[in-house]
């Protein structure tokens, strides 16, 4: 799927349940995800204030599929190339499910939010505006 929206559209439920994992890089270059909420806009300021960093940049579609082992447009939330901080926004924890990116932009991954969060030890807070 190209957008959050257009998988909302295809599985006929509320963009809010569709999840987005952004790869995003410290002032570092270390990379990390954020998962929000499918029409959520990143509060980059809060974001960039849980890891310690005065600003974030998102990263390339060629360093997102480096760094993940996924191309840009189908990440998933989890099982990445190496295991990365996920940051996960405090939205996605109201729903029983959401789907994310499968490994592939035609793809998708039914997931619940507190599996997403076990498996990757996930750090929940409020990333959206």
């Amino acid at each position: 799927m190209t957008t959050a929206q257009a998988a909302a559209d295809l599985l006929k439920l509320p963009v809010e349940k569709i999840f987005k994992s952004l790869v995003l890089l410290d002032a570092n270059n270390a990379p990390f995800i954020a998962v929000l909420p499918g029409g959520a806009r990143l509060d980059q300021k809060a974001l960039a204030r849980l890891v310690g960093a005065k600003k974030l940049k998102f990263a390339s579609a060629e360093r997102v599929l480096e760094v993940t082992g996924y191309p840009a447009g189908g990440t998933p939330p989890l099982g990445h190339k190496k295991a990365l901080p996920v940051y996960v926004d405090e939205k996605i924890m109201a729903h029983e499910f959401g789907y994310g990116g499968g490994g592939h932009p035609d793809w998708l991954l039914r997931i619940r939010p507190q599996e997403l969060v076990r498996t990757t030890g996930a750090t929940i807070a409020p990333l959206s505006l």
